[in-house]
């Protein structure tokens, strides 16, 4: 259960980083931010995530090993900085694999994401799934690497699958036509 609640506090923090208060205008089909007193630009958003998903991975790995050692358990439970880690690995992949689509069809994409809440709590299952579940790569991690690696690669790895598993489901939905139904810019 503690890491259940790492990870939606996790999830919280993004969607906080992700919605601070900048306001978005759409104007004959174009997204547009202003300033409304929010810290981070939205164009940095992505880089932010990123930082921060690097941080706590490295932080993570440091502060699980000793901890780990100091109670005298390989993988503690207590210890949720690596679901904290992982979701931000989730969320930055998703935010790097989507600027690249938005670069590469000159906006076309924008709608979907920016003002669609689902991507975090669809983000957040898919991170329990692949974080309980433990498939492939992650269930070797966990079982295989030792330290404050080891605790932290198994949920390294769900927050990649996450963000691959994310992309396979938004590109079904948009192929056939659901986003398009969730999201429609005359509603703006």
């Amino acid at each position: 259960m503690p890491g259940t609640f790492g990870s939606l506090a996790a999830t919280i923090l993004v969607a906080v980083i992700f919605y601070q208060p900048y306001f978005i205008e759409l104007k004959d089909s174009q997204m547009h931010f202003g300033v409304g007193g929010g810290y981070i630009n939205p164009d940095y958003i992505v880089y932010v995530i990123t930082i921060l998903a690097l941080f706590f991975w490295i932080i993570g790995i440091w502060a699980s090993e000793r901890y780990s050692k100091q109670i005298n358990k390989e993988d503690p439970k207590q210890v949720v900085i690596d679901e904290v880690a992982g979701i931000f690995v989730s969320f930055s992949l998703i935010s790097l694999i989507y600027s690249g689509l938005y670069l590469l069809n000159n906006g076309e994409f924008i709608i979907y994401l920016v003002l669609m809440f689902w991507v975090f709590p669809v983000t957040f299952i898919l991170f329990r799934i692949f974080d309980i579940w433990k498939p492939w790569h992650v269930g070797y991690a966990d079982k295989h690497m030792k330290g404050g690696v080891g605790i932290m690669a198994d949920d390294i790895i769900a927050g990649v699958y996450t963000a691959i598993s994310f992309y396979i489901i938004f590109f079904v939905l948009k192929l056939f036509g659901v986003l398009d139904h969730l999201v429609s810019v005359d509603n703006f």
